[in-house]
């Protein structure tokens, strides 16, 4: 006999957004890719000669993707936005304009199943900064 909740995820297929039912993800048990393009983000800051308009751009039109058996490393100087790129993917940004698409399998990623199916491990630096030189 057949239960209505016959998978773990089945309560959050029923879920409908605008109208249309929740993407569940779970024909995503293979591998799959995670691919972002033309993401921006910007928050609001005071009117500065450099923010004339009140908003200060972090992320501008970033592009890439993340695909089973590829090692993907982002890289940049300190405060370039590698950790801001990864919080918008793993959706752990809830202020500020976001703009671009996030999709997974080619399907708009969807909140709700999206942090049901995924995890996240944020950074924690191991050196101690008296033992830094400047």
């Amino acid at each position: 006999m057949s239960s209505p909740h016959s998978t773990p995820y089945a309560a959050l297929d029923s879920l409908e957004t605008g109208g249309k039912p929740e993407p569940t993800y779970q024909h995503l048990t293979n591998p799959c890719v995670l691919s972002w393009n033309n993401l921006s983000y910007s928050v609001a800051c005071r009117k500065t000669a450099a923010a004339p308009d009140g908003k200060k751009t972090i992320l501008d039109h970033v592009s890439g993707r993340c695909a089973p058996g590829e090692l993907t490393a982002i890289m940049g100087p300190s405060g370039s936005g590698k950790t801001t790129l990864v919080d918008l993917l793993a959706d752990r940004i809830s202020s500020g304009d976001v703009t671009g698409d996030i999709e997974l399998n080619g399907e708009a990623r969807v909140t709700k199943t999206f942090r049901a199916v995924t995890s996240y491990v944020a950074q924690e630096d191991s050196l101690l900064g008296s033992f830094t030189v400047l």
